[in-house]
């Protein structure tokens, strides 16, 4: 992870994973973190939602699909979107390549083990400042803040 301004190519700092999604922390500040996502064909992101955060998808390469709030919005490489607080968010590789999106959330977590850990466990949240919790519904998943 970075801890200083340096220029670098994102891709180098990918972690792919056969079992899950794999993410990675390239820089994270007490305003800012930058990770990764890795997607190898048919991972997911389940839809969730950050409660005082915003966050922001920038696809690097490979298409698939933005979960935002029950709508299903396709994407390729140089789309972005934001989620704004509180706004069920996801991603869904549906191509038959990989997908490697550059995720950005802004005010940080108030702590450092943030969900791009490197687990790439979308359980891991249970241990953030800033909780989620999914829920099911008739399509798909639906987030609401957790307790």
């Amino acid at each position: 992870m970075l801890t200083h301004p340096a220029v670098l190519r994102p891709a180098d700092h990918a972690e792919w994973r056969s079992d899950k999604m794999g993410k990675s922390t390239i820089y994270q500040s007490a305003h800012l973190l930058v990770g990764l996502n890795a997607f190898e064909p048919g991972q997911s992101h389940a839809l969730h939602a950050h409660v005082g955060m915003e966050k922001m998808y920038y696809v690097l390469g490979g298409e698939g699909i933005f979960l935002l709030e029950g709508r299903e919005l396709p994407m390729q490489a140089g789309d972005l979107l934001v989620a704004p607080d509180g706004v069920p968010h996801g991603v869904r590789n549906t191509g038959e390549g990989r997908l490697l999106v550059l995720a950005v959330l802004a005010p940080a977590p108030r702590d450092n083990r943030h969900a791009h850990d490197g687990t790439g466990d979308t359980g891991a949240a249970d241990s953030l400042a800033i909780k989620y919790t999914e829920i099911p519904s008739k399509s798909g998943v639906v987030a609401t803040p957790g307790k």
